[in-house]
């Protein structure tokens, strides 16, 4: 099935969707139809311009949805908190993005000119978050005196704009707090507008540790571009970025590629494919079946003790003890 929407809000989503699926949403629930499975989709508006949809199901059926750019673009922003650990080229990045096999819990953050696509495939549970919100919203609540580049320039809303955030784990637990029903049923609009103000205040939290960078302009195709480049910077770990052949698949400038890849992901091509590189080796460094020296080389050290030195800088200990002080059991 395929789902092509405008984020024009969370209602209207849940309205289209529901006219896709074939079935009646009763309030702001929506439940899947039997020949998708399981789950559902609940739609909260927390208040004027400030609306939030939550999406937890497991499908039978593969699931296409095609955010549609708005034209021309307008005052709505778009936050879509994704922890349903689908390979990343399943997010923003088309039919030809490269495959990593490696999960990609993340958030986005566009203007409502940028289109996207989600394919969900069967047989996993779906997380999915979406805050949709008014300048307006955005201005009241930040306050006045933000002088973080990113931030200022988001509120005078003058430029389309997406950026990326992996989803550190508490906020992938505020996400999961959304289908938990609020402990107080009458508090139910109180507790989904402190979640949603929570979610809003840790996302901006970590931008706003982002170095300090204007926003250059941003066509709506150079979301897709830059998820490609992401895609293929992971598929290979032990391979070192060519920042040319890079921005040759993406048909863009070295210049231009360097700098929207720091404005999205806010480190350099470099950094990030260390820091992904090193998170990698952490994961396999769980698996007692691996050594160091296996995890090194698969992640293509030539130098042992170079692992070591740039795996203890960021972690404050080495591989090897690493390794042996995880849990027993550790998973």
């Amino acid at each position: 099935m395929e789902l092509l929407f405008t984020p024009t809000g969370a209602v209207n989503l849940l309205r289209e969707f529901a006219a896709v699926a074939g079935v009646t949403p009763v309030s702001n629930t929506l439940k899947l139809p039997p020949t998708l499975r399981q789950g559902d989709l609940q739609a909260h508006v927390l208040q004027p311009g400030f609306e939030l949809i939550t999406h937890h199901y497991t499908l039978c059926a593969p699931l296409t949805l095609r955010r549609v750019p708005a034209v021309p673009r307008t005052d709505l922003m778009c936050i879509i908190f994704c922890l349903n650990e689908l390979p990343i080229d399943q997010q923003f990045g088309g039919d030809n993005a490269s495959h990593s096999g490696r999960p990609a819990a993340g958030i986005t953050l566009s203007t409502d000119d940028m289109g996207g696509v989600f394919v969900f495939p069967v047989g996993i549970e779906i997380f999915v978050g979406i805050l949709t919100l008014r300048l307006a919203v955005l201005r009241e609540l930040l306050g006045a005196g933000t002088e973080h580049p990113l931030l200022t320039e988001m509120q005078a809303g003058s430029k389309s704009f997406f950026v990326y955030e992996d989803a550190r784990p508490d906020i992938q637990t505020v996400v999961r707090q959304l289908r938990q029903p609020p402990a107080a049923p009458t508090l139910q609009a109180l507790y989904y507008q402190f979640k949603a103000q929570e979610l809003l205040y840790l996302f901006l939290g970590q931008l706003a540790v982002r170095p300090n960078q204007a926003l250059a302009a941003m066509h709506p195709a150079d979301a897709k571009r830059l998820m490609q480049v992401r895609a293929q910077l992971l598929a290979d770990l032990a391979c070192a970025p060519s920042v040319a052949a890079l921005a040759t698949a993406a048909g863009l400038s070295e210049t231009r590629l360097k700098r929207l890849f720091r404005q999205v992901f806010g480190r350099s091509i470099y950094d990030y494919y260390q820091q992904a590189r090193l998170a990698e080796a952490r994961r396999l460094l769980r698996n007692p079946a691996l050594s160091v020296a296996d995890v090194g080389e698969r992640l293509g050290f030539t130098n042992l003790s170079h692992f070591a030195r740039l795996f203890r800088r960021t972690t404050g200990t080495t591989p090897k003890k690493y390794a042996r002080e995880l849990p027993v059991g550790w998973d």
